[in-house]
């Protein structure tokens, strides 16, 4: 939301000289004064009454408003003859006010449309993206077509190569029937679409963890070190032991979250268990995947290392292990 600038009025027949609507003292015994709404919803219109009243004891005579603008804000429409120019500056025609009297304008103006929609994936396969907005009466969950007109795209990369975009959106058009939910119940479907998405990413990063064991488990059956296979070290097996704990507590959180989402049960703190497992179970699992590998762990020609890069990625997405510990800590104690 934005707060437009004071309007500012020039009276008492003297050019150039401004008082703020919200100056304490007004020249001339003429008192200027504003209301409307202090901040608007981005891309919505809005109107303020402007009044300008005389107070002394004489006429005033040549009593001049303007209001310059500011680059967030366009100009719609001003009754009075309110003319804007080239450079945002709204003026009302010079009055002629009695003593005691008074007279009112009104300013409609509203602001561009506008956002970033970052990491975006795989944009160049979609025809529409997902997203959220707000609008007057609260978030929509909308489809965007990203070929529109006010969408312009930047391209990213994730960390681990995957090709991502950041949208910019000015004054972008959505058809109605691409505006999947508004208001409250905007807000709800946004917020399921989100805990789905997280869910997902669980499930993706379980499947990375498992992967990267099942890879680590081969290797190390395969390489000898002092004529023997590696997976006979009392080290070894002990770190590929507690790995396969943590794939396996990756895999049944996502499935007691999965369970509760689609049964219609509360999940909050199965889904924010679920993503701590996917966070610090993960990061254990590719990090003793790295080390039994060694030095074959790091090298690009092998492909271990894109299961790291992209458990790195899976595991700070949408919160890491500590913002999933603070969740569950303000929900059993709100619950206590």
């Amino acid at each position: 939301s934005v707060t437009p600038d004071p309007v500012v009025a020039n009276n008492n027949g003297s050019a150039g000289t401004a008082i703020v609507l919200t100056a304490v003292t007004p020249q001339a015994d003429v008192a200027v004064g504003k209301s409307g709404p202090s901040s608007v919803i981005a891309g919505s219109n809005f109107t303020y009454t402007i009044s300008i009243t005389n107070l002394g004891p004489s006429t005033a005579s040549n009593v001049v408003a303007s209001d310059t603008l500011p680059a967030q804000l366009n100009f719609v429409s001003a009754t009075g003859g309110g003319t804007v120019d080239t450079n945002n500056l709204v003026t009302w025609p010079a009055v002629t006010l009695a003593s005691g009297a008074r007279t009112n304008y009104t300013l409609t103006v509203n602001t561009a449309s506008a956002g970033t929609f970052t990491n975006v994936a795989y944009l160049a396969h979609a025809s529409k993206v997902l997203l959220g907005a707000r609008d007057g009466e609260g978030y929509a969950l909308v489809l965007l077509d990203p070929n529109v007109a006010g969408v312009t795209a930047n391209a990213q990369v994730g960390t681990n190569g995957e090709p991502l975009t950041e949208l910019v959106l000015v004054d972008v058009l959505v058809p109605a029937a691409d505006v999947l939910a508004r208001g409250a119940a905007g807000a709800a479907a946004l917020g399921r679409v989100v805990d789905e998405t997280v869910l997902g990413y669980c499930a993706l990063a379980h499947g990375v963890s498992d992967g990267a064991l099942l890879m680590t488990a081969n290797f190390a059956k395969e390489r000898k070190q002092f004529g023997v296979a590696i997976g006979t070290f009392q080290g070894v097996t002990q770190r590929l032991g507690d790995a396969y704990i943590d794939v396996d507590a990756m895999k049944v959180t996502v499935l007691q979250a999965a369970w509760r989402m689609a049964a219609g049960l509360p999940y909050a703190n199965e889904l924010a268990v679920a993503k701590f497992w996917a966070a610090e179970g993960g990061a254990r699992v590719v990090a003793a995947a790295q080390h039994i590998h060694g030095g074959m762990g790091f090298d690009r020609d092998y492909p271990l290392h894109r299961y790291f890069l992209t458990s790195k990625l899976l595991e700070f997405t949408f919160g890491g292990a500590e913002s999933q510990l603070a969740t569950l800590g303000r929900s059993i104690a709100a619950h206590a």
